[in-house]
């Protein structure tokens, strides 16, 4: 009896203690999972010192929404007191960055890193529930070293990307719990895309026809479609009512619908196309890089199949990646469609780079499962790994913390902004009341100087594409300098005056008279003034 008694106490014993064991393991995986995604989020802040207003001044592109947002502020309207063809919801972002940090640039920058950083989060949390965090760690690894090939200077546009990553996220609950409200989401977030750059919505154009091919299938109208018409109609219905109020809806129209349909014609030549999108691709991320992705796409595209097997279990997982893979090649089809070779319209990629490598990784591991045993010590010797890898990706990050790390640490650094020779030339020689003119596509000298533009004109770019321009809108441009008398006019070094002999611009003739009376104004109204720069030709005086 006694031995029984014993031999019960000694089994019990050791079972309790391998479940202490277990418990501690399963505790162990824990911490490492989200020791990983704490490090993920801190390797995203970093990340976007790259961009920080104490060392790089704003870009062209951004500096148009910020100026369009402080209008919008004041009272203004897009469109109507600010000219762009880009959609509302560009302006809005730039609004809530400036009500963030209005007196400098910092609002757009914190704004960019906690959406970056959120995005990251969310999105590997709900991928590491089902895939194991070696491949989640090699695609953000891919994400950073594409997305920082693309990130310049604040570009709000660059958000469509943390979007579509939210998406993904949003997606995979949706699927996996059997639930339409995520979809409800995704629907809002396809719509602020579609207004803020609508040739970056072709997931959530490839995941709509899905879901309609879905309810051809079951034949009814599933609650997922209608969750995501829904979450579509609100963000566009707020913002129709906005610009409806503010009497911009004609404006809207003709600069987001019509414009933006001739910039994108801009080339139909597929073969110009092709050429353009090879050099964009090569000339932004590296043919080494390029190599890596597109063979794990081409790879995925053929065992598309296995992969459907292998996810049996996970279909969402596959089902996720399938839309992807759709998505991906007219994703690079329509960021070839100016014909012009810009990084930043790559900005979208990273993301469809990132989750190629994640599911092509993930699939080899499920593959070789027997062979490679991930536990905590392989965890912990990734995580090492990544951190070094992570080192050799940002060192220009890197370096801007250990130059400035006395700034960083008594947060000194932070309400700092880079002003540029030229900024200071426009604040030294105008007053805050004055309005200035810069000639070129220069908007960032009106946002940091805190100077106006005497027209909704802040770049030239629509006046001087001579098969878009009216006769009205350069006697409207004309009308609003003379008005109101610009200080200075600045003839940036890259797209100078029209001067010489008519015609001004081939193919302009029908404006050719207010072009004249323009430049006859400044000559009898301007002299020069000097300004050593590499972007100011030349600059004008209002003589007093």
């Amino acid at each position: 009896m006694l031995k029984t008694i014993l031999s019960q106490n000694n089994s019990i014993t050791i079972h309790t203690l391998v479940d202490l064991i277990h418990e501690c393991y399963k505790t162990m995986q824990k911490i490492i999972k989200i020791l990983f995604l704490l490090i993920f989020v801190l390797f995203s802040i970093i990340f976007m010192l790259k961009i920080n207003p104490n060392n790089y001044e704003l870009g062209q592109d951004s500096a148009v929404f910020l100026y369009t947002a402080n209008e919008m502020i004041e009272g203004g309207a897009p469109y109507i007191d600010s000219w762009d063809h880009k959609g509302p919801f560009i302006y809005f972002l730039n609004e809530l960055a400036i009500l963030i940090h209005p007196s400098t640039l910092w609002g757009l920058f914190y704004l960019l890193t906690f959406l970056l950083a959120s995005s990251i989060l969310f999105l590997f949390w709900i991928l590491s529930k089902d895939i194991p965090l070696t491949a989640i760690s090699a695609g953000f690894l891919i994400f950073l070293l594409t997305e920082n090939k693309v990130l310049y200077g604040n570009r709000t546009e660059l958000f469509t990307s943390f979007f579509l990553m939210i998406s993904i996220a949003l997606f995979l609950i949706g699927k996996k719990k059997k639930k339409p409200l995520p979809f409800g989401f995704i629907g809002v977030l396809f719509a602020i895309v579609f207004l803020m750059r609508p040739n970056n919505t072709i997931y959530w154009v490839v995941l709509l026809i899905s879901l309609l091919i879905e309810c051809f299938q079951n034949k009814k109208i599933t609650k997922n479609i209608i969750f995501f018409t829904f979450g579509a109609i609100v963000p566009i219905a707020v913002s129709l009512i906005y610009l409806v109020q503010k009497k911009a809806l004609s404006d809207f129209f003709e600069q987001f619908f019509h414009y933006n349909f001739f910039y994108s014609s801009g080339t139909h030549n597929p073969f110009l196309m092709g050429i353009s999108l090879c050099n964009n691709l090569t000339n932004s991320f590296g043919i080494p890089l390029l190599i890596i992705i597109f063979s794990g796409f081409i790879l995925s595209a053929f065992l598309l199949e296995e992969i459907k097997v292998d996810t049996i279990d996970n279909s969402e997982i596959f089902s996720c990646y399938k839309i992807l893979a759709i998505s991906f090649p007219i994703e690079l089809l329509f960021s070839s469609l100016s014909g012009r070779e810009n990084p930043y319209y790559l900005g979208i990629l990273p993301v469809y780079f990132m989750m190629i490598i994640i599911f092509v990784i993930n699939y080899l591991i499920g593959k070789w499962r027997k062979h490679l045993h991930i536990g905590i010590f392989s965890s912990s010797v990734m995580l090492f790994c990544f951190i070094l890898l992570f080192g050799a990706t940002t060192q220009n990050q890197l370096n801007i913390i250990k130059d400035n790390w006395s700034k960083i640490y008594n947060l000194s650094f932070f309400k700092q902004t880079y002003i540029s020779p030229e900024t200071k030339f426009i604040i030294e020689n105008s007053d805050q009341n004055d309005t200035i003119l810069v000639w070129g596509a220069a908007a960032q000298y009106y946002v940091t100087s805190g100077r106006k533009s005497p027209t909704r004109y802040t770049y030239m770019f629509p006046l001087t594409q001579c098969d878009f321009v009216t006769k009205e809108m350069w006697q409207e441009f004309v009308s609003g300098v003379k008005e109101r008398k610009p200080k200075l006019i600045l003839e940036t070094s890259n797209y100078g005056l029209p001067t010489g002999e008519k015609p001004y611009y081939i193919g302009c003739e029908h404006v050719e008279d207010s072009i004249e009376e323009f430049l006859t104004y400044i000559s009898e109204n301007y002299e020069l003034k000097s300004l050593e720069s590499p972007h100011i030709k030349t600059v004008y005086s209002l003589i007093e």
